[in-house]
């Protein structure tokens, strides 16, 4: 049975797709987003489908990718949903009426086509999508149309301005003009800085982390016109997520630790005018590896996934929990489709192995004929 065991391990049981999950179990934490605009919050209910939930925990619409879903963006409006998938699937959705605007494909290889981030435009017109091949594709999204790419070596997160004047991308930090006067598509040098990536303040400034050491990172602030590094606010810890505002600011949520544990969780808000950050919550982190909450800081509610599918809405002063949403009766769904690749590959392996052992016991009959 361990032999067994390993062999699945080895042809991706243990994970999804072609992602790098396929080959190790993934405990962080899943994607999710709270509505500051409505009681609303949106969280996965399976691999494949995320939906939307009342603040009380009823589903009230479901929206389907029919991918394993790698990521969740909300345009800072609330207006449009876009969801993207392990395997290059992307679906962009208007909330209201749960209404899919297109159906979106970035392949550009057979193992690297995962949607690593997404961002909307700060007035929700455009999407980026940055993928795990190092493509780059800004999409309208009023019908998903494409309206420009960019292909780079790496893409782990992008954020496109509104006008698409801009694109920021990471790593490594790239500004890169498109529609400005005089730019013609050129590249603006920076002082670096890595993913995740958020245009802020009407895109004047650009939100990154300072560097990826997991810890003690800071809040790196860049004026996206010149490039130029204005401040690193922090250590603020492992930066998990940043999510912009209306009003020019960001929410920032990260996880202090050491030794690949997290220990405590924290809420922090950028302020533009004043290029500071003020902590809004803490509290000790029960899962170990973060919870990427995402929060609305007027509610005190923070919202969570973890990697079972267990949904939390968190009271922020004190990090209790109000009310859990378990999905993870439906965690198997995904694996309907990997399992029939992964029996398959026994089919084939065991195969492999019978024709070896038959020819190995042929070569010894062999040798003891010759031998007699």
């Amino acid at each position: 049975m361990r032999v067994i065991f390993t062999l699945l391990m080895l042809l991706g049981l243990a994970g999804h797709g072609s992602s790098a999950r396929a080959t190790s179990l993934d405990l962080s934490p899943r994607p999710c987003a709270i509505l500051r605009n409505s009681d609303g919050l949106i969280a996965l209910s399976s691999p494949t489908t995320a939906t939307l939930y009342s603040l009380r925990g009823i589903p009230i619409t479901t929206f389907e990718l029919g991918d394993w879903i790698a990521a969740i963006e909300v345009s800072v409006d609330e207006r449009f949903l876009a969801l993207g998938g392990y395997e290059g699937s992307v679906a962009l959705f208007a909330i209201a009426g749960a209404t899919r605007l297109a159906r979106i494909s970035i392949t550009d290889s057979a193992c690297s086509n995962y949607i690593s981030d997404m961002s909307f435009s700060v007035d929700g017109e455009l999407l980026v999508v940055a993928s795990g091949a190092g493509t780059v594709v800004v999409h309208r999204t009023a019908d998903g149309m494409e309206v420009h790419r960019e292909k780079l070596e790496d893409a782990y997160s992008a954020a496109v301005a509104n006008d698409l004047r801009s694109i920021v991308v990471s790593p490594p930090l790239a500004l890169i003009s498109v529609r400005a006067p005089g730019t013609n598509g050129s590249r603006i040098a920076t002082d670096g800085g890595v993913w995740p990536v958020r245009f802020v303040k009407a895109d004047e400034l650009a939100l990154c982390r300072s560097d990826n050491l997991g810890h003690g990172e800071s809040l790196r602030v860049i004026n996206s016109q010149s490039g130029r590094h204005l401040a690193d606010l922090g250590p603020l810890g492992y930066i998990q997520r940043i999510r912009p505002l209306d009003d020019g600011s960001a929410l920032i949520t990260a996880s202090v630790g050491s030794g690949g544990r997290s220990f405590d969780d924290r809420g922090y808000r950028f302020d533009p005018s004043t290029l500071k950050v003020t902590e809004v919550w803490r509290f000790a982190d029960p899962t170990g590896h973060g919870t990427a909450m995402d929060f609305d800081q007027r509610r005190n509610l923070g919202v969570t996934t973890d990697y079972q599918l267990r949904t939390r809405l968190v009271n922020l002063p004190d990090g209790s929990i109000i009310r859990t949403i378990d999905n993870s009766h439906r965690l198997g769904e995904g694996h309907k489709r990997s399992g029939t690749m992964v029996f398959g590959g026994l089919f084939l392996l065991v195969s492999s192995l019978a024709i070896t052992v038959w020819r190995l016991r042929a070569a010894r009959d062999r040798a003891v004929s010759e031998c007699g």
